[in-house]
């Protein structure tokens, strides 16, 4: 631009425009393209959790059994070295008994509340009573939705509450 005004030439101010119009558009364009990626990007990272979830979903039905089985191992073992031979050991609430009835009256509960009331009613089948923050480890229910599934649960006249806060959550005997 030196070089014209020496040479008595004015730049045209329409080709100072045309020029400014096209950096602009070349910046847009390269924009859109890296939000393009980034979008990209978010929907494999989304997959990627979606197929650990369900990875973690099965992993936990399947080491469930092992992992209550452990629980009453560890529980006997607590009767001998924790609290001495012949000494009463803290009594947990047992998980209410399953027949072919009550496995019927809980899986017609599971159905009519939805997902994560059904998560929550199989994690407390099987360790009969859990905190807050233990029905979220068991379940993967994300600690702020329990509440929710629990006022569901407390409406349907199915849950018990031990205790003040921080207490802890039952099935009610069928």
């Amino acid at each position: 631009m030196v070089n014209l005004l020496l040479e008595g030439i004015s730049p045209d101010p329409q080709d100072a425009r045309a020029d400014a119009v096209r950096d602009l558009r070349d910046k847009i364009d390269e924009l859109g393209s890296r939000l393009d990626q980034a979008r990209e990007e978010a929907r494999q990272w989304h997959e990627k959790y979606e197929q650990a979830y369900m990875a973690l979903a099965k992993l936990r039905r399947t080491l469930n059994p092992l992992y209550s089985s452990l629980q009453t191992l560890f529980g006997d073992l607590a009767l001998v070295s924790d609290y001495g031979a012949g000494e009463t050991v803290p009594a947990q609430p047992a998980a209410p008994v399953q027949d072919d009835r009550t496995k019927a009256v809980w899986d017609a509960w599971k159905t009519k509340l939805g997902r994560n009331c059904a998560r929550i009613i199989d994690a407390l089948l099987v360790h009969g009573s859990l905190t807050s923050t233990q029905i979220s480890v068991t379940t993967g229910i994300h600690l702020s939705n329990v509440p929710k599934s629990i006022y569901v649960m407390n409406r349907a006249g199915i849950i018990n509450k031990e205790g003040g806060k921080g207490g802890r959550f039952s099935l009610k005997r069928i």
